[in-house]
């Protein structure tokens, strides 16, 4: 038993040392979910950052029609600072809107006929009404603001006649509104997490040892070294284990850098974006027990896909077909993981059986706080029972050679 064990070990840290020599594997393990992890969380919000201050410092040109006949809003639209306004006659309305529709110009605002003269009588109200090219940023903005400047002309009309009649403005708020979130503030930033590091979790546990998975099977059938290492002393159920070791431990090293990316971009969002409500709320840490469980799932979870893509990839018959099974992989992986992280998924016994899905459930749970023995129990009977036929299968493989070998 002890020999069968060390050569094990043998085969386990042969592989593990030329992953490590492999450059394109190292990257794979250490430089991407390290780097690219910061970059999925916190890239777009600071493209978006810095796209909505680039144009809220830019002056969107605006086309208001018929603007003598609002002499007063015109005047606010103008000393507002905000746009670069372009009075135009009605007769130019249409021009006008043809020079949105080439992107000349970024709005169009049309003013009714009377419009003065009917908010003056108190008639029915006038409608303004904006147009704008929703496939351009610069158009969306311009909308925002014109919105926000009529929205302030209202409130002044509403404020003088108020004032006319000697009422004060309260009588346009008769009671006020005021939101509490119920949930501790543990539950309220494991519901954000939630939403996005099963996804990690599940992504990285999938391809983080595909690479290594790739070169130990159908990389040695296309080098050559396969015929040898069969040919060695040890049973070829051992090398089995060995290769699976290899491929588990750098999935969970991917795995596990993933995590330390996800923490950093946190830690930095916090910091680069202090007043955006996401970051702001995660301030809490897991507790002990949960993260505990959440390692155990996640392990369970790397061992399962080490073993799942170590079986395929031993079928395959050279290094291009299995990354194109990789590929194919990851996008299957992906879709329970998108299913459970933005939507509140059924969780029945035959559910919690079906593989990465109960896994993914069991991730969201323990971060919202919830610890239900029963799904952990069921996802771990589960997981263990396909990482032992999975397993089962891959010795088989390995032992038929037309099979492992075929043509």
């Amino acid at each position: 038993m002890r020999r069968s064990w060390r050569h094990v070990a043998l085969v386990w840290q042969k592989e593990l040392l030329d992953t490590i020599r492999d450059r394109r594997t190292l990257t794979l393990m250490i430089v991407v979910p390290l780097v690219l992890t910061p970059v999925l969380v916190l890239g777009p919000n600071v493209l978006r950052q810095s796209q909505e201050e680039k144009q809220l410092q830019q002056l969107q040109t605006v086309a208001v029609v018929n603007g003598q006949e609002a002499p007063e809003l015109l005047a606010l639209l103008r000393e507002s600072g905000l746009l670069r306004i372009r009075s135009v006659p009605d007769s130019d309305a249409k021009r006008a809107r043809e020079e949105l529709e080439e992107g000349e110009i970024d709005a169009v605002v049309e003013v009714p006929e009377g419009f003065a003269e009917r908010i003056a009588r108190e008639a029915e109200p006038p409608e303004v009404v904006i147009r704008f090219d929703v496939s351009r940023s610069q158009s969306r903005t311009a909308r925002e603001k014109l919105a926000q400047l009529l929205r302030a002309y209202r409130e002044r009309v509403v404020a003088e006649r108020l004032k006319q009649r000697g009422l004060s403005p309260q009588l346009l708020q008769p009671f006020t509104t005021r939101s509490e979130v119920v949930q501790a503030e543990e539950r309220v930033s494991g519901f954000l997490l939630s939403m996005l590091l099963p996804l990690f979790l599940v992504l990285w546990a999938a391809v983080g040892g595909s690479q290594t998975a790739i070169d130990v099977t159908a990389g040695e059938k296309e080098r050559g070294t396969l015929e040898s290492l069969l040919v060695a002393p040890p049973k070829r159920s051992r090398l089995v284990v060995g290769k699976f070791l290899t491929i588990t431990t750098v999935t969970l090293g991917a795995t596990t850098l993933s995590l330390l990316g996800f923490a950093l971009s946190l830690t930095l969002g916090r910091g680069l974006f202090p007043e955006s409500s996401i970051f702001s709320q995660f301030g809490f840490a897991i507790r002990p027990q949960v993260l505990l469980l959440l390692f155990g799932v996640t392990a369970l979870l790397a061992a399962l896909m080490s073993a799942l893509t170590f079986t395929l990839y031993l079928w395959t018959r050279n290094f291009k077909e299995a990354q194109t099974y990789a590929s194919y992989l990851s996008f299957a992986v992906m879709f329970p993981a998108f299913l459970v992280s933005f939507t509140d998924p059924p969780t029945t016994l035959p559910a919690m059986l079906l593989p990465v899905y109960n896994v993914a459930v069991v991730i969201k749970e323990l971060l919202l706080g919830d610890i239900r023995w029963d799904h952990i129990g069921a996802t771990l009977l589960s997981s263990g029972a396909y990482l032992a036929l999975s397993l089962a299968l891959a010795v088989k493989v390995f032992q038929d050679e037309r099979v492992l070998f075929r043509q």
